[in-house]
C-alpha cells in the first residue's frame, strides 16, 4: 500500500483528478482520443499511464450488455420487477 507521502498515492484529491480526467474523456472514441487524454492528463497534473487502465475497464465494460445473452437478461430484469 502507497502511502499518502508518495506522489502516486491515490489520495482523494489525486483521485478526483483522475476522475476529472476521465469525464474529459471517456465518451471519445478510443481511436481518437490519445490528444484528448494527453492534454487533459496534463491538465490535471496525471500520467497517461495512470489512466490508461481505468479507460481500458471502461472500453470493456461498455461492450458487456452485447455480451450478454438477451434472454438472460429479460429474465433478470423481469425477475427485479417481482421484488
Amino acid at each position: 500500500m502507497k502511502d499518502a507521502s508518495d506522489p502516486l498515492a491515490l489520495t482523494p484529491e489525486r483521485w478526483r483528478r483522475v476522475c476529472a480526467v476521465l469525464d474529459r474523456v471517456s465518451a471519445l472514441d478510443p481511436k481518437a482520443r490519445l490528444a484528448a487524454l494527453e492534454d487533459a492528463c496534463r491538465a490535471e497534473g496525471v500520467s497517461v499511464k495512470e489512466i490508461v487502465p481505468f479507460l481500458d475497464a471502461h472500453d470493456r465494460s461498455a461492450d458487456l450488455p452485447e455480451l450478454v445473452d438477451p434472454a438472460i437478461a429479460a429474465r433478470a430484469f423481469h425477475s427485479m420487477q417481482d421484488e
